[in-house]
């Protein structure tokens, strides 16, 4: 037998027994290791002597040759937490634990389903239930929450101003101020007002007309003073009826010492134009001289003649029309004339303007001092009238001078 080879000793008895016996270890140290073995009869356990360290027996077969406390150990020892998982061995008890890890669990890791089990209620918190696919649906709030449409009936105001619609966002209309005659405008900060005429836009569109069957805005005027608006909601002559011979289209009364009063965009709906001159000049002269000129022509286009009591006068080829006196500052104070301009066809197009005027003029208190005159002429034009001037030879028209337009039918 060669020094490596080991002897094996093999005894048996009682556990008292191999408590009592204790192996010869060889002598010399260096010589080949005996190996002792111990059965206990009365446990049915094997035991090997360790000869290393703190000599002793060591079971290594039967009941307890590996422990409970050595297999927790075991396993609690291998325990590894994870990114989500946090395990905790005890001992004493003995016990182990696996809690989730707080905010750990993301939404990538969730693996979601058609199971409503979890979803949420009014009795716990929860998944939201599978959406409809259908965007005028949304999550309410009843005991089992479940998506539908969104009422009026569903909404409930109170008197806060917050989200109220502005000219940035759209929102809810403000309260109702309990007043009919007050609509919500388009303010910036919108507001129920009271709508007032010069809030309304109208425009050439004949939909809310009045008519027989509804209230509604009257028609556009036919720039025809000799028609009216009749039952039908139509503009009319009136049958049978008789038609005003002079129609007064426009009226000036002068202020701020006017030199002149001029009539423009006169309408073409007349046959003859009248213009009435009642007043006075402030020239420094017993009269002064009522003159007119037609669409703003200054040219030598006019021709005139006068006739009064001293005799006649004329132009020919001159730069306005000649017509009658009206008294001047050194005319008795508060006497003033008048003057008749007629102006025949005004808005034909195939002859040269006719124009005659009638005047009566008193100066002072004496009858040498009381004149009339008629006066005729032509503006060599075939154009239709649409202005007329009426000034004087010298200076302005005297304050509340009136200078009257009419329309002939």
């Amino acid at each position: 037998m060669t020094d490596n080879t080991l002897n094996a000793f093999v005894a048996r008895g009682s556990s008292t027994d191999r408590a009592a016996f204790t192996p010869d270890i060889p002598t010399p140290g260096s010589g080949p290791d005996n190996g002792y073995y111990w059965f206990e009869e009365d446990t049915n356990k094997l035991y090997a002597w360790n000869n290393t360290g703190s000599p002793g027996w060591v079971q290594v077969i039967g009941s307890g040759a590996y422990s409970d406390e050595q297999a927790q150990d075991a396993v609690g020892g291998i325990l590894t937490d994870t990114a989500t998982i946090d395990f905790t061995y005890n001992d004493g008890s003995p016990s182990i634990t696996a809690d989730v890890k707080a905010a750990s669990i993301t939404e990538a890791m969730q693996i979601l389903a058609n199971n409503t089990t979890n979803n949420v209620t009014s009795t716990k918190h929860g998944y939201a239930p599978i959406a409809p696919a259908d965007a005028t649906q949304f999550l309410n709030g009843a005991a089992t929450a479940a998506w539908a449409a969104v009422k009026d009936s569903d909404l409930s105001t109170s008197d806060i101003t917050t989200n109220n619609v502005t000219s940035s966002k759209h929102g809810f209309a403000p309260k109702s101020p309990a007043d009919a005659t007050q609509f919500l405008n388009g303010a910036a900060t919108p507001a129920f007002a009271a709508v007032k005429d010069s809030d309304l836009s109208t425009s050439d569109i004949t939909t809310n007309n009045v008519s027989t069957s509804k209230h509604g805005f009257a028609p556009k005027l036919p720039n025809d003073a000799t028609k009216y608006l009749d039952g039908t909601g139509a503009y009319s002559v009136p049958a049978g009826g008789s038609t005003p011979a002079k129609v007064l289209i426009t009226e000036a009364v002068t202020t701020s010492s006017a030199s002149n009063v001029t009539f423009s965009s006169i309408s073409s709906s007349y046959r003859d134009l009248e213009i009435r001159v009642r007043g006075r000049g402030d020239t420094a002269a017993t009269s002064v001289t009522i003159q007119i000129q037609l669409n703003s022509d200054t040219g030598n286009n006019y021709d005139w003649e006068v006739e009064n009591r001293f005799g006649t006068g004329n132009g020919n080829g001159v730069a306005f029309m000649r017509l009658g006196d009206i008294p001047a500052a050194s005319a008795t104070a508060n006497y003033a004339g008048g003057q008749t301009i007629t102006i025949y066809d005004y808005k034909g197009t195939t002859f040269y303007k006719s124009i005659e005027g009638i005047d009566w003029l008193l100066t002072s208190q004496s009858s040498a001092n009381m004149f009339n005159s008629r006066s005729g002429g032509w503006w060599r034009s075939t154009s239709a009238v649409n202005a007329v001037k009426v000034y004087l030879s010298a200076g302005n028209f005297v304050d509340n001078s009136v200078v009257s337009l009419y329309g002939l039918l």
